[in-house]
């Protein structure tokens, strides 16, 4: 194949208004995915930053309208690096058309352009690099990128009737041969389960809980609140207005609420939150003052008092295993470890690690960029779609 493009070419530029249609088809090819013009437009044509990064390359001995082969993309995201705000590139819908895998093309595609972006960008980093067999995190570290984390997600049930369902499940294929009292014991493991998820709607600090949608957006507080904090939260997603309004009340797939807790005009701490299509709560950002792993408790003992009484399964949370602050906070909160039992299992097999970075830029003024916990990373570093 390399021998057929020294004699037809590609073409290789940036974005131009009219090539999501290809983008869009080369993407549902790749991905399964269906997405919008819309949609499209929300997340690559009019980001907090303006458009974001696409280096395309282009088989004009192809159809016309399916000449895209290639795709290299970065979505501007603010980050603070122990206080100081720099520009980062996080990696999403980076393609290569089925055809051309394997030809060594797109490697190459990818390592020129990553050099130009290294113009504009001072951090790197992508949240799965485990996407395509693992292809993509191959592709990364070729480039110098570290497999630096990985993902863990944690939930709290709320929904009783679910905990009878997933007891009742275990029972009854565990213990079909046994003629014990099956419904006895799964009773009384529901009860017990049930007591440990008991929701408790912390007001031990006595902080006044708001709960807020995408229409009243409390975002100044959010800023000023950031703002008084970055210092201490280490490497994380620069909080300004501009980016959470772009990322959060803009979001075409996700109607997020805000739940803040003030000290009477002042906030004191807040959690970003979603309803999935399982009727979950998913957090997607939270952030209490001064680190306080109590404002953290009270945080997310509002929210699952909140999810209780509007009836939702569970509330979740996903952050990386580095992240010592929030990873502290939620097992004080009694959540659960979702993948703990898959760990002890497979304890001898090599942990994957999906959040990859480049801090090549910064190592160097910042050398505390290396340890995972000097990084708090939340779900607000994700694609934000479904």
């Amino acid at each position: 194949m390399n021998k057929l493009f020294k004699s037809h070419p590609l073409r290789k530029r940036g974005y131009l208004p009219g090539d999501e249609e290809q983008i869009n088809a080369l993407y549902r090819l790749i991905a399964g995915i269906d997405r919008s013009n819309d949609e499209y437009r929300w997340e690559w044509l009019g980001t907090w930053n303006g458009r974001g990064s696409m280096w395309l390359a282009f088989d004009e001995n192809r159809e016309p309208g399916d000449q895209l082969i290639m795709q290299y993309s970065l979505i501007p995201t603010p980050m603070s690096v122990f206080g100081k705000t720099c520009l980062a590139a996080k990696t999403e819908n980076c393609m290569c058309h089925p055809v051309y895998r394997g030809s060594g093309l797109y490697f190459k595609h990818e390592k020129r352009s990553f050099e130009d972006a290294k113009q504009s960008f001072q951090l790197f980093f992508t949240t799965d690099g485990t996407a395509g067999r693992g292809a993509a995190g191959a592709v990364r570290r070729k480039l110098g990128y570290m497999a630096f984390d990985s993902w863990v997600q944690y939930f709290f049930l709320t929904d009783a009737n679910l905990v009878q369902q997933k007891i009742d499940s275990v029972f009854s294929q565990r213990m079909e041969s046994i003629s014990s009292p099956v419904g006895f014991l799964s009773a009384c493991a529901t009860s017990l389960v049930t007591a440990y998820f008991r929701p408790r709607d912390s007001k031990c600090y006595g902080y006044e809980a708001r709960v807020f949608d995408k229409s009243d957006s409390p975002l100044e507080d959010v800023e000023a609140l950031w703002c008084r904090n970055k210092g201490i939260y280490g490497i994380s997603v620069d909080r300004n207005q501009s980016y959470m309004h772009w990322r959060l009340d803009r979001n075409p797939y996700f109607e997020h609420r805000y739940l803040g807790l003030y000290d009477k005009k002042r906030m004191v701490g807040y959690v970003v939150f979603y309803r999935d299509g399982h009727h979950v709560m998913r957090v997607v950002d939270i952030l209490a003052d001064n680190k306080s792993v109590g404002i953290f408790c009270q945080l997310l003992g509002n929210l699952t008092a909140l999810a209780t009484r509007e009836r939702a399964a569970a509330v979740s949370c996903t952050t990386l295993a580095g992240n010592r602050i929030l990873r502290n906070a939620l097992k004080k909160s009694r959540f659960v470890r979702r993948d703990i039992m898959s760990d002890i299992r497979n304890w001898r097999k090599k942990k994957e690690m999906p959040f990859h970075v480049y801090v090549k830029g910064i190592t160097s003024e910042y050398p505390g960029a290396l340890e995972r916990r000097n990084w708090y990373i939340t779900e607000l570093v994700m694609e934000g779609r479904r």
